[in-house]
């Protein structure tokens, strides 16, 4: 079966039912009119919370929709994608070739069997890559004007509301834009997530919350970080995973210097930085935060 085939086949039964798009989306926080357009002309295979919530709409098994079989994401695929989430680049221009290659490998392998929030995820990925390694917020627009508003809408995250937050706060932080009313939103959200027993998730829930402490602190807006500096730690300990400590530690010295004027806090918070991305292996990183601890204290 085909995506226009699908796609008809949902449509038809829509308008047996007499519902436009915009009534059977309703508030768009399950899925918007856009999206719904895009499957029923077959430009998109929907997920399976898609196809879930339309067969519930329309009263229907899933399975008069769809072969269950075409949802089965191809277990290679989620490797690259769980190494492209969990992989730090530091301006490490290898690890951007290798992660240039990892994309590549998807758009020709897999990107065009994949359910629609895949091939989305695929693209913010890419976006969060293009946007950090450019330090342009430019390429991360297109997709924030998408889908942003949607993941406003939830209180529990996706895999892929989190990459929506990650790509918003690193180009607001990027361009130095900033809205105080999403930020508390999205951070009261965030910090009632208790469920640790996807790593991968938490992983990348982490890297939201490291955005999050850019965006505060290039727009100087220090309310509350220590919120978010605990958190991680709680996850990192949760986890068992401190290969985002060396990147906290180094933020958190930017906040004890910038935010509360503390400059031997501070110069603590660089020397573990330095020491874990010594430990990591992370020699970018470490030449960095050297670098930037001679630029704020020249007299050591």
């Amino acid at each position: 079966m085909s995506n226009l085939e699908i796609g008809k086949r949902i449509r038809t039964l829509r308008t047996e039912k007499g519902l436009s798009r915009e009534a059977f989306c309703g508030d768009e926080k399950e899925l918007t009119v856009r999206q719904l357009g895009r499957i029923e002309t077959g430009n998109n295979l929907p997920s399976l919370a898609k196809l879930d919530y339309i067969a519930e709409v329309l009263g229907v098994p899933m399975s008069q929709l769809i072969d269950e079989g075409l949802l089965i994401v191809p277990k290679e695929y989620l490797k690259l994608k769980t190494k492209l989430i969990r992989q730090s680049i530091h301006g490490d221009e290898e690890k951007i070739h290798q992660r240039e290659d990892i994309f590549e490998d998807i758009q020709e392998r897999f990107y065009d069997q994949l359910p629609e929030d895949e091939q989305v995820a695929v693209e913010v990925l890419q976006a969060i890559d293009d946007v950090y390694v450019s330090e342009n917020a430019e390429f991360g627009e297109g997709l924030i004007e998408e889908y942003f508003n949607q993941t406003l809408l939830q209180t529990e995250y996706s895999v892929n509301d989190l990459l929506i937050l990650y790509l918003y706060f690193l180009s607001n932080a990027i361009s130095f834009k900033r809205n105080d009313d999403v930020l508390k939103k999205v951070r009261n959200n965030i910090v009632t997530i208790i469920d640790c027993s996807d790593n991968t998730y938490m992983h990348l829930l982490q890297r939201v919350l490291i955005a999050i402490v850019l965006y505060q602190l290039r727009n100087e807006y220090y309310e509350d970080i220590s919120v978010i500096f605990n958190f991680l730690r709680e996850i990192m300990m949760e986890i068992q995973d401190s290969n985002l400590k060396p990147t906290v530690d180094y933020f958190e010295a930017k906040y004890y210097l910038y935010g509360e004027k503390d400059k031997e806090k501070a110069l603590q918070c660089y020397e573990k930085a330095i020491s874990g991305a010594e430990f990591f292996n992370d020699i970018n990183f470490k030449n960095r935060v050297i670098e930037e601890r001679k630029e704020e204290f020249p007299e050591l």
